[in-house]
């Protein structure tokens, strides 16, 4: 854009001086025919320099009007994504995530606090840590969560049990699992 400003800088000055030097000079027939063609091919120069930035403009403003409206459209999914990460935080229910390995991704603060843990403490280990004590070896192999989870493999949109579970006290709760289908990544 401003090589385009630039020489449109330079084919003014040069027809301005073309100009100037009929004015002064009073040239002959030959130069004055020279001359007024170099003007009229600066003239035509310049205003083809004219119109390539008159495309370029348009052009320019079309991307800043699609780049406007992919931000706007970025703003409105931060603030849902913000919406959401509150509800999930502040909500009633304790809600976790599980990796296809049985680990923990992510766990919301009242699911912290029904097994006692602290905010965070859960997450990349295994959910056999919940694992009621006394369950026989092959259950503590596939943990609750787990197996209701895998029940959602088989199919199904949403899965729901109970289990005894532990708690970091050892108190041994039990606790309504309700799975769902990611259709997520």
């Amino acid at each position: 854009m401003e090589a385009v400003q630039a020489e449109k800088e330079d084919l003014q000055r040069r027809l301005a001086e073309c100009n100037e030097k009929l004015r002064t000079k009073g040239a002959g027939g030959d130069e004055v025919i020279q001359e007024k063609r170099t003007e009229d091919a600066l003239k035509q120069a310049n205003d083809e320099l004219e119109h390539r930035v008159e495309e370029r403009t348009a052009e320019l403003v079309k991307t800043n009007r699609k780049l406007s409206e992919k931000l706007e459209v970025h703003k409105r999914v931060e603030q849902e994504l913000k919406l959401s990460a509150e509800i999930m935080e502040n909500m009633a229910e304790g809600i976790c995530l599980l990796s296809a390995s049985c680990q923990f991704v992510f766990t919301n603060p009242r699911f912290d606090e029904i097994f006692g843990y602290e905010t965070g403490e859960l997450i990349g280990r295994h959910t056999a840590i919940l694992n009621a004590p006394g369950d026989p070896p092959r259950k503590r192999q596939q943990p609750k969560f787990c197996r209701n989870w895998r029940n959602l493999e088989s199919g199904r949109a949403r899965s729901t049990t109970s289990a005894r579970t532990r708690r970091r006290s050892g108190l041994i709760p039990i606790v309504r699992f309700s799975s769902i289908r990611s259709t997520g990544p």
